[in-house]
């Protein structure tokens, strides 16, 4: 079993993309598409998601149980992984150039935006457009100021590498529509006046309809065949998207996501001159439009057909025209539920700036806490009173509740398109594949399979999706359970009309587990749990519409305390009072809403002042954190260690020099290590030989060294400085979740999520690892996984998804890809960072949230990118979890990340915030990398302290007083150097080591004398640029170096020469290089090629010796370039025996060499005369003889084999000294080509040389 869930789930995302159509695992999707034209109304009893196919498949087939072929088994623990070990360090590129690789890139993005944008609406099959509707009209700023991706440092950039950007305009036209000029001309002409209006998030503001002259009016009647309405919106880092008072709208209380005045103008007015009217929704945070889903009538907003397009990035908008005119059948589907009133949302009363709150005077409502006295603090908070019932859990488990008509009412009148909603050009029928509808699961580790055959019963091609959906049994005032949760996905290939495709879905029981975490069921149990009862699994074409049901039993409570991929223990971690990391409050416990609730779940109500009163110690531990000196250490901390191991040392830097067993940083890649522990105040170290080699590779480093990695005083972090005496150069690092920087600027977050395809998620992660090593990044901060707590969040457009587990698929898929090619993925903002608004400020936003919700939601992708993606870093989020800084959590950073989730990934903090994130605190407890350099902020940079070298030991100050180090502290110690053995374990496993690649690098090379010669210098992909006096002194020599990797030629004398090169190793490094040429003779001693007047071996004296001597380049049927001259020209000539006819003197070669019918051999043993390969010695000294020794080689023909002479060797006894003889290689050769030996009379050659040897 566990062999058969390391391939399912943990062999670098094997299982997850083994193919499109079969997802296994808990890191699996094998993806889906909806398939039918679908009302914007929408209903459970609609089960086949089409208003024109009704009902294909309610009910289902083969669900019976004698029709089972599914066997389930039980996953194993593996352990967690860190990193491709298997490469050992050694990462190589898809494309032999970055321009082939961008354009692979630009394919895949417009494939991603093919395949994920969302087709929301298709009133009356407008959509595809008919192949005579051919002239259409762009209307919206957005056409010519398309919103590619976001503001801030996800913002990314277009152009870049000689990839142009593509807008709608551009798609349009490639779709072979022509399109109106003058509409074009006015957005261009408005867009570059000084006076266009933008909003906060700089979009421009929808034109005023007065700008639509009477010519531009005339010209829609050329162009009259569709409208194009393009609306935008965009989100920003540092600035949640405005929930009231926004430019564009006359109403204070209308959001930022509601169409604005302008464009609700522009709608009735292109409504009244065009009969179909498509809307493309160019905004990766999803808008609230119920007026344009709305049955379109002439006096209301409602239009044909609406297109979710997200963010474009560079090529992305060129899908709008291919879904437009029908060569792409859209496939997409939401990653968040699209309701009618935002406002309505749970989240909407406690997110933000507050602001959209209003106090009982009118007046608007923060996020501010207030002291005992109400007087307003620094510090803000933000409280997830929704619990685990926020978006789509929230209304169909609210709808569920409900029951019957009333629910299914109440949905309707509150949900525009659920989760996970699509439309496509076809329709799809279901049915089980080998299920059983009911069985019963006795273990949380067994795995849970679901089988659907999936037949395109309409007349175009298509993919669809199946999405898995799980409903837990609920006791009323028990643990909170959602009546609908998605727990996997899968997507079929592309089907023709009429072919059938089986998707195959897996998950692990556990995945449908709760978290109680204040043990609400009265067993005695904190921690994930599986409660006995009926768990109804579906298969959904979203979140509303199950198709397909089957049911699995737990027959007693299942209570779960280990880790079913790592194997390590599960606790409690922030629901503990009294260690300072509990992440809920008095006022969120007291107000979260609940289905025990009187009422059901109902919207929670916004924070008042009242429930935002900190205590006087809760305000006094605030302003505590902000600064930490190292005498504040106490033996009470978690992270307090007495001791560190004995082996423990610091190089100093300026005596220290390389040993015969000095190791680089190339030398430990692959090399993996038992993680360093504390244990009765202790540190300890693993006992295997990999940890043994770290210990031994850190005591090389100087104190400062290791310090300034974790400070970034040396370079700011997480790039490192470069290390020469570990032979590591300078980190690269850029920022950018939808662009590595400088590379491709992929479709936003969102649309790769709504493809519900994760093997296009891998395959983006993969184009990112590539681009990185062609721009020589090593390091990416990203991709981004939070979550769309709100459709407020400014960086929704990094964020994949409003569910966990589908953006955990993603985040799996896309740091695994990258991952692969070596490339550092710093996944951030780790965790809860779903608000700009106040995240960075005095520490952070206090967000409060049950650990329920946070384990069960909000970390999900996170868990699957260390666990399944084997992410070699994490950025920690600037927010607050309950009241601990993030980056300086010891909770998050050692019991989740390293003792649960068995992780080394290098953790680095988000953007220095400077104040209340002292960077002494953090190398004890917190993240392991700053992204900065402490030492510009003296308040709170890092206190290196002094290095005392004959107690090998770091000293600090020992009080407030104290103004030198005289306090031995090894917990600061171990702090330090346990980070910075983190980061560099990733850095070794990663690009950073180029490959092993060096400046400097030294290569040797053989070649002999007087023969043809081709050597490789290296067996590496590694090509040489030698300089010109390099190519001079080979040119004395007769050589030259072809192709930048084989010295060539025929060498006229023997001799040295050493050159100098520039390399390129394995396409993208770039180095220097040494390489010494040495010619040596064509004779071989004992098997080495000698040099002439060089002892070529040494032998004892007075005992006897035998000495090993050929000319292995000049062996019998070796072809000698050159050496024959037949029909008037040059030929190879082929070294073999010739023999003389005695009936005319004529040579030819023996019968067993014949190779054409007309070619004339003779049997050998008639021969008058022979002409045959030998050696001949001269000047032997007394006492040793030439022994010939033979072998038996095939001849030419094939028919036959005879001896030849193979080598010699020079037998006897010597006394001491130095002797010389003579050697004369005889061969003979005949023109050879194309395996033809041509007769006449042979060439005779001759290799002679002095070989020289000692007896001592």
């Amino acid at each position: 079993m566990k062999k058969r869930y390391s391939i399912f789930v943990l062999t670098a995302l094997a299982a997850m993309l083994a193919g499109c159509n079969n997802t296994t695992s808990p890191s699996a999707a094998s993806n889906s598409g909806t398939g039918e034209s679908k009302n914007s109304e929408v209903s459970k009893k609609d089960s086949t998601g089409t208003s024109d196919s009704k009902n294909t498949n309610t009910s289902g087939k083969k669900e019976d149980d004698d029709d089972a072929g599914v066997t389930e088994t039980k996953v194993n623990p593996t352990g967690g992984k860190t990193g491709n070990l298997d490469a050992k360090g050694k990462f190589y590129t898809d494309y032999s150039s970055l321009a082939i690789e961008q354009q692979a890139a630009k394919e895949t993005a417009i494939e991603i935006a093919s395949e994920g944008d969302v087709l929301l609406k298709n009133a009356n099959k407008a959509l595809p457009l008919a192949s005579y509707e051919k002239h259409v009209t762009c209307f919206g700023i957005a056409t010519v100021d398309m919103v590619t991706a976001g503001g801030g440092s996800g913002a990314g950039t277009t152009g870049n590498n000689g990839v142009a950007f593509t807008g709608i305009e551009d798609s349009l036209k490639d779709a072979g529509l022509q399109v109106n000029p003058s509409t074009i001309d006015l957005y261009n002409t408005y867009k570059t006046m000084q006076n266009a209006t933008k909003t906060a998030d700089n979009n421009l503001l929808e034109i005023p309809l007065s700008e639509y002259t009477s010519s531009t009016i005339a010209s829609y009647y050329g162009y009259n065949d569709a409208a194009i309405v393009t609306l935008h919106r965009t989100g920003a880092e540092n600035k949640d998207l405005a929930t009231c008072q926004t430019p564009g709208h006359a109403n204070e209380d209308d959001h930022y996501l509601m169409l604005d005045d302008n464009e609700r103008a522009l709608i009735k007015h292109v409504k009244s001159y065009f009969g179909k009217v498509i809307v493309v929704i160019n905004s990766s945070n999803i808008m609230e439009v119920p007026e344009l889903s709305a049955d379109k009538t002439s006096d209301n907003l409602g239009v044909d057909a609406i297109l979710w397009v997200g963010g474009v990035g560079n090529n992305g908008a060129m899908a709008i025209g291919k879904i437009l005119n029908g060569e792409v059948n859209p496939s997409g589907h939401t990653s968040d539920i699209w309701t009618r009133n935002f406002k309505n949302d749970p989240s909407f009363t406690n997110f933000g700036w507050q602001n959209q709150n209003k106090n009982a005077d009118g007046s608007r409502m923060n996020a501010t806490l207030f002291d005992e006295n109400g007087k307003a603090t620094n510090y803000t908070e933000t409280e997830y009173r929704e619990g685990i019932y926020n978006g789509y859990r929230f209304y169909e488990t609210k709808a569920t509740d409900m029951g019957g008509e009333n629910g299914e009412k109440w949905y309707q009148d509150n949900v525009l398109y659920p989760f996970g909603y699509g439309l496509s050009y076809t329709s799809f029928s279901w049915e089980w594949q080998g299920i059983k509808k009911s069985s019963e699961i006795t273990a949380a580790n067994e795995t849970v399979t679901a089988q659907v055959k999936v037949t395109n019963t309409g007349d175009v091609a298509g993919k669809d999706v199946v999405q898995l959906y799980y409903s837990a049994p609920y006791k009323k005032g028990g643990i909170e359970k959602a009546s609908t949760n998605l727990v996997n996905f899968g997507k079929t290939k592309l089907l023709q009309p009429g072919e059938s495709d089986v998707v195959t879905i897996q998950f692990v029981a556990q995945d449908m587990a709760s978290f109680d975490y204040n043990d609400k069921n009265d067993n005695g149990h904190y921690g994930y749990e599986l409660e006995a009862g009926d768990y109804t699994i579906t298969a959904n074409r979203d979140s509303h519409t199950p198709v397909l049901s089957m049911k699995r039993t737990i027959g007693s409570d299942i209570l779960i305390d280990k880790d079913y991929t790592t194997g390590k223990e599960i606790k409690t971690i922030f629901s503990n009072d009294d260690d300072g990391y509990k992440s809920t409050s008095e006022s969120l416990e007291n107000n979260t809403i609940s289905r025990a609730d009187a009422n059901g779940l109902t919207q929670p109500k916004p924070a008042s002042v009242e429930d935002r009163k900190l205590t006087s110690a809760e305000k006094a531990l605030l302003d505590d954190q902000d600064v930490y000196n190292h005498y504040e250490l106490q033996e009470s901390d978690p992270w307090y260690v007495s001791s560190v191991p004995s082996s423990w040392d610091q190089a100093d830097a300026d005596t220290r020099t390389k040993t015969s067993d000095h190791l680089d940083l190339a030398d430990m890649s692959g090399v993996d290590y038992a993680d360093l522990k504390i244990e009765n105040g202790n540190v300890v170290e693993g006992t295997d030989e990999g940890s043994k080699k770290w210990t031994k590779f850190m005591n090389q480093l100087s104190w400062q060294e290791i310090s300034d990695i974790v400070s970034g005083d040396a370079k700011s972090g997480p790039g490192m400085a470069a290390l020469n005496f570990i032979g590591k150069g300078e980190d690269n690092y850029k920022d950018g979740p939808v662009q590595i920087g400088g590379g491709t600027l992929f479709p936003s977050a969102p649309i790769l999520s709504a493809t519900y395809n994760v093997k296009l998620g891998e395959r983006m992660g993969r184009l990112v690892g590539n681009e990185a090593i062609f721009l020589n990044l090593s390091q990416w901060a990203g991709p981004a996984m939070n979550t769309h707590r709100s459709p407020f969040s400014g960086r929704n457009f990094e964020y994949y998804s409003q569910d966990g587990y589908h953006a955990a698929r993603f985040a799996a898929a896309v740091v695994g890809g990258a991952s692969s090619k070596g490339l550092i993925t710093y996944a951030k903002h780790f965790f809860l960072n779903d608000q700009e608004s106040y995240r960075a400020d005095y520490g952070g936003v206090l967000t409060f949230a049950s650990e329920q919700v946070i384990r069960e939601q909000y970390l999900k992708p996170f868990e699957y990118a260390v666990k399944f993606g084997h992410s070699m870093g994490l950025m920690s989020s600037f927010n607050r979890i309950g009241f601990a800084v993030t980056a300086e959590s010891y909770a998050i950073h050692q019991y989740l990340l390293r003792d649960e989730w068995d992780s080394k990934a290098d953790v680095c903090t988000d953007a220095w915030a400077k104040d209340y994130v002292p960077v002494n605190l953090m190398a004890y407890a917190g993240s392991d990398q700053l992204l900065g350099s402490s030492k510009g902020y003296k308040k709170n940079s890092m206190d290196h302290g002094t290095w005392d070298k004959e107690t090998k030991m770091v000293k600090t100050k020992a009080n407030e007083s104290a103004t030198t180090d005289t306090l031995a502290n090894p917990s600061f110690y171990f702090g330090v150097r346990r980070k910075a053995q983190r980061a560099l374990y990733t850095r070794a496993n990663s690009t950073t080591v180029k490959n092993g690649a060096t400046s400097g690098q030294k290569f040797a090379v053989t070649l002999e004398y007087d023969v043809t010669n081709n050597v490789r210098i290296s067996t590496e992909d590694i090509s040489f640029t030698i300089d010109e006096e390099s190519k001079n002194a080979l040119a004395e020599f007769g050589l030259s170096l072809v192709n930048g990797k084989v010295v060539s030629g025929k060498p006229t004398k023997e001799g040295k020469v050493t050159l100098h090169a520039t390399t390129k190793q394995d396409v993208w490094i770039s180095s220097t290089a040494d390489i010494e040429v040495t010619i040596a003779s064509a004779i071989h001693v004992d098997g080495k090629a000698m040099s002439t007047g060089v002892s070529a071996a040494t032998y004892d004296a007075n005992k006897a010796f035998s000495m090993k001597v050929d000319v292995p380049a000049l062996s019998y049927f070796s072809e000698v370039p050159g050496a024959a001259f037949f029909w008037g020209r040059p030929m190879n000539g082929l070294i073999v025996n010739a023999y003389q006819d005695p009936t005319d003197d004529s040579w030819h070669q023996r019968d067993e060499d014949k190779t054409a019918s007309d070619i004339i051999t003779i049997d050998a043993s008639t021969a008058k005369d022979k002409r045959e390969y030998d050696y001949h010695f001269a000047n032997l000294p007394a006492g040793v003889k030439a022994t010939k020794h033979t072998k038996s080689v095939v001849g030419k023909a094939n028919k036959g084999s005879y001896d030849v002479v193979d080598y010699y060797t020079i037998d006897g006894t010597l006394a001491s000294g130095t002797y010389t003889f003579d050697v004369d290689l005889t061969y003979y050769t005949n023109a050879y080509m194309s395996s033809w030996i041509f007769a006449g009379t042979p060439t005779e050659c001759h290799y002679t040389g002095k070989v020289t040897f000692t007896v001592r």
